[in-house]
């Protein structure tokens, strides 16, 4: 049974169309414009890149809209709200503080990228230059899975919004938000993307706040009773910082969604101040709905009986126990519209890691087929988005294999270490961690295959998390030594970085690219 029914669905459905269509088609129509005036100047490095071209202002729009999507709607509700997870307040304060925090990590990161490797097109670019191939293509591989487990939740969760609330089937609104963003994304790239990122981030909030004035307006006068101990300071809220912390910032650092923006910033300064901007309204937007939970279970709108979900919603329960029709409808267009947002955000990043993937090889992609990749690649993920898989499950696959990965990789950019360690001591940190997860799984479970199941999809739990990148730092300490060891006593040179990037010929490319803008403008 839908939650909305009679004309507040049909009114619903329309506004939700409407949005996406009406964003798919402004989208479309700048591409074509963009192309048309800019064509002598378009190639597959800036499709993908968009290379030094947008300003603070672009890169925090940006930030925010790729940083959100449908999953807001019941992610933050549900984990901060649901009595089973018991994370409480502190929760609430640990999953927006981690949404936000790891996008300005990558701004810092990808300051010390750009300085180093200017060319780079995608993070396994900086894999290469530091490391060599083999790296190069075992970040590929997890960045591909990354993004392919994000875009199937993103079309998963757009498909359940429609059901849950207006009782239409799944591949109605895939099959709407993908040929939308498939259309645009193929026309204009990486930076008519991020253009478009700018306006669904501000009608989008905009939508946001007027529902933070519902909350206050259906609060106003409650007197809320003593705070449940299962929303207080409970330990598992406490976890939530360490299994959140790890989980995010990991997953994060294999998001080439977020490291497109490191090199479209028109600098180090805007990068940065984009990210701190863009991390901050995404800190906020996940507060928002976490507390609309909370208050809903606080203040008995909501109870051990209902659906968790949906728990931002019972917070603008009325006295006869119906949810206002309206203020659902505001919510859910925040949602729709932040899902075409992330939909094309995952579909740009996609094509621009398999681009880089073809270099491996020797091949140089021409810009017909990068436009043809965004298509290709969005229709299988897409029909997996009409199964309702658990994306939970998937995500934790995703979360535990960058945790296992994450600091043994983001080592290579601490200057002091590029005569210590190599791409030897790297992958076998990588591979040192994922056994001590591991073997603590068989140690719980009694069974390599149980424990691998039991921590790899199937529960977020904190020793796992922090067994998973202590043991990456210790394999890789314990590898580099053993390494260097080696190559004293046989006479072998330390390790070294490859040949420095040409600066001088990527930094005059990105000038040509902004004079011919200027130019053209």
């Amino acid at each position: 049974m839908a939650l909305l029914e009679g004309s507040a669905a049909t009114a619903g459905i329309a506004l939700s169309v409407v949005a996406v269509v009406v964003f798919g088609l402004a989208a479309v129509a700048y591409s074509l414009y963009f192309t048309s005036r800019t064509k002598h100047h378009i190639d597959t490095e800036f499709f993908v890149t968009a290379r030094g071209t947008m300003p603070v202002a672009r890169i925090a729009w940006s930030f925010f809209a790729a940083s959100m999507g449908a999953w807001v709607l019941y992610g933050p509700a549900q984990y901060v709200a649901d009595p089973s997870f018991g994370v409480g307040y502190l929760g609430l304060i640990s999953y927006s503080f981690f949404t936000g925090a790891p996008l300005v990590m990558i701004a810092f990161m990808g300051s010390y990228i750009r300085k180093n490797v200017p060319q780079a097109t995608s993070i396994a670019s900086f894999g290469r230059w530091r490391f060599g191939t083999v790296v190069e293509l075992f970040i590929m591989l997890l960045v591909l899975f990354n993004l392919g487990v994000a875009l199937a939740a993103e079309y998963t969760a757009i498909g359940g919004i429609f059901g849950d609330f207006f009782g239409v089937a799944s591949w109605v609104p895939i099959v709407a938000v993908g040929l939308m963003t498939m259309a645009y994304t193929a026309t204009g790239g990486l930076y008519v993307s991020i253009i478009t990122d700018q306006w669904q981030a501000i009608i989008s909030l905009l939508l946001l706040f007027t529902s933070v004035i519902y909350i206050g307006v259906s609060f106003k006068g409650v007197t809320l009773p003593p705070l449940p101990d299962y929303l207080g300071a409970t330990t598992a809220g406490w976890q939530s910082f360490v299994t959140l912390g790890i989980s995010l910032c990991a997953a994060t650092f294999f998001s080439e969604a977020m490291w497109q923006r490191v090199w479209a910033s028109q600098d180090s300064r805007s990068l940065q101040i984009g990210a701190l901007i863009g991390g901050s309204l995404a800190t906020l937007a996940v507060a928002v709905f976490s507390f609309g939970a909370l208050l809903a279970y606080w203040s008995g709108r909501a109870d051990a009986n209902s659906l968790s979900n949906f728990a931002f919603f019972y917070a603008f329960k009325s006295s006869d126990g119906t949810v206002s029709p309206a203020v659902t409808i505001i919510v859910l267009l925040f949602a729709v519209i932040m899902n075409e947002s992330a939909v094309d955000s995952f579909q740009n990043a996609i094509t621009d890691t398999l681009v880089s993937a073809a270099s491996i090889v020797g091949l140089s992609v021409p810009l017909w087929a990068a436009r043809l990749i965004v298509v290709a690649v969005n229709v299988p993920v897409m029909i997996v988005g009409t199964r309702g898989l658990n994306i939970i499950q998937l995500f934790l696959v995703g979360n535990m294999l960058t945790s296992c990965t994450f600091l043994s990789l983001a080592a290579g950019l601490i200057p002091a270490l590029n005569n210590i360690i190599s791409p030897i001591s790297v992958i076998l940190g990588c591979l040192f961690s994922f056994f001590s997860v591991m073997v603590y799984g068989a140690i719980q479970t009694g069974s390599v295959g149980t424990g691998l199941y039991t921590y790899f999809y199937s529960v977020y739990d904190i020793y796992a998390f922090i067994i998973a990148p202590v043991s990456g730092i210790v394999g890789l300490a314990l590898f580099a030594g053993i390494e260097l060891a080696v190559r004293k006593i046989a006479g072998w040179p330390m390790p070294s970085l490859p040949d420095p990037p040409v600066i001088e010929q990527a930094t005059a490319k990105i000038e040509e690219i902004k004079r011919d803008m200027v130019a053209s403008a």
